[in-house]
């Protein structure tokens, strides 16, 4: 079974959703968009594929920094 792995992310308020590896993408490029919306994610999931929602990777590196700083912080008190 083929894996699609997406992501959401507010763009000026707006939840869009993101392609999260090859074969999102691959699918993305297929239909001519960037994004997907709630219907092609309907469909895909009609027509067998498995579709899982991952963390941004945006937010996740932002979070990573965070908590490093953090901890350097700490290290250092």
């Amino acid at each position: 079974m083929i894996t699609v792995q997406i992501f959401s992310r507010l763009v000026y308020g707006t939840p869009r959703i993101y392609p999260g590896n090859e074969a999102a993408y691959l699918l993305a490029e297929f239909g001519g968009m960037k994004t997907f919306s709630n219907a092609d994610i309907d469909l895909m999931r009609r027509i067998g594929l498995d579709v899982q929602t991952i963390e941004d990777p945006v937010a996740a590196a932002t979070r990573a920094a965070k908590e490093a700083a953090a901890a350097k912080v700490q290290g250092a008190v």
